[in-house]
């Protein structure tokens, strides 16, 4: 699934109490490591497009405003609402002063029944009862949906795939964004689910803590579902404090990660090409296109590029960046093409 190029903010990775929590001396709570320090959590999305950018903020709680300062936003075209409870949306009026500039509503786009709860939970904001509350439309989704700039004159948009999961009795909204994907606050991922994140190349995913709960991943559950997708990395949010940054990012297995506050992640799936090629990556093209020719797979450019990144990635390149110079890759790799598989065995 190709997308745009991505600069992907995690404003929060903390559970609803976020870390440190009120009136606990544990060693998490009392730690000096920065990345123990967990805001409630949340995202704020930039998608590069030829048109411009386009920015997406998933979920807005108690440290919105705080979150918002910090990472610099000055900007939301969309909100995306991944469920009503108070750690991810009482901080939708901080989202007034994107208004003093620019009057145009942000839509906000939440599953049904979370609507419902937001039409209930916020009733100055949704029925215009108050004119200085934040300008949100709600937007049901049923669907994939399109994200589009809310600057004038200006035309960028994105395309977004809703994905469901189950958080106790009721379901969580999550996105995938091309190679990028956020879900948060789930108990469990269904096949239907897993179904629409296989390949995914980033995902960023609930991972409460190493013990089982009700409502929320595991460390290990996590884990099981990012190996199940073939996700190159995870990063874990919505984290207890009961967990050591330190201690448990040590303990999760290859490509697994435990996220923090102010993580940048970039996701570089747009193809093809701007600028120029590295020379190994130029080479992943040739391969690929000799591959398509000489087996009749009949790819088309986008997916003779899209292959080609995916070897960049796998040689050990630097950054992997197909729209850039790249350092070399460190190693060869075979590719195998069956169907819409790829399978990559390293050559020793």
């Amino acid at each position: 699934m190709t997308g745009p190029a991505l600069t992907v903010t995690l404003l929060g990775t903390g559970t609803s109490t976020g870390v440190p929590v009120i009136g606990c001396d544990c060693a998490v709570c009392t730690s000096d490591d920065p990345r123990d320090a967990r805001l409630r959590t949340s995202a704020h999305v930039v998608a590069h497009t030829e048109a411009g950018d386009v920015h997406l903020q998933i979920d807005a709680g108690p440290d919105f405003r705080a979150q918002a300062l910090r990472a610099g936003i000055t900007a939301v075209d969309a909100l995306v609402i991944t469920h009503e409870h108070f750690d991810h949306v009482v901080g939708l009026d901080d989202l007034r002063p994107l208004f003093f500039r620019n009057r145009a509503p942000i839509p906000t786009f939440a599953l049904p029944r979370t609507a419902d709860a937001l039409r209930s939970m916020f009733r100055y904001i949704f029925d215009r009862t108050y004119p200085g509350a934040s300008l949100l439309n709600l937007v049901e989704v049923d669907g994939p949906f399109t994200v589009t700039s809310r600057e004038p004159g200006v035309s960028a948009s994105v395309a977004v795939t809703p994905i469901r999961a189950p958080h106790g009795t009721f379901e969580v909204l999550g996105v995938r964004i091309g190679g990028f994907a956020y879900l948060t606050d789930a108990g469990a991922v269904p096949e239907e689910t897993r179904a629409l994140l296989r390949g995914v190349d980033v995902l960023v995913l609930d991972g409460l803590r190493p013990e089982p709960h009700p409502t929320h991943l595991t460390f290990a559950e996590a884990a099981e579902v990012a190996a199940d997708v073939g996700a190159r990395e995870t990063w874990l949010v919505h984290v207890t404090h009961m967990v050591t940054h330190e201690a448990a990012d040590a303990m999760l297995p290859a490509g697994v990660r435990l996220a923090y506050d102010g993580l940048v992640l970039e996701v570089h799936s747009s193809l093809p090409v701007r600028k120029g090629l590295s020379s190994s990556a130029a080479i992943c093209v040739l391969v690929a296109r000799a591959a398509s020719r000489v087996y009749g797979l009949g790819l088309s450019v986008e997916q003779e590029m899209e292959i080609a990144y995916a070897g960049e990635r796998r040689t050990g390149s630097q950054c992997g960046r197909m729209d850039q110079v790249c350092a070399f890759g460190r190693g060869a790799v075979a590719m195998q093409i069956d169907g819409g598989a790829l399978r990559f065995d390293r050559l020793r």
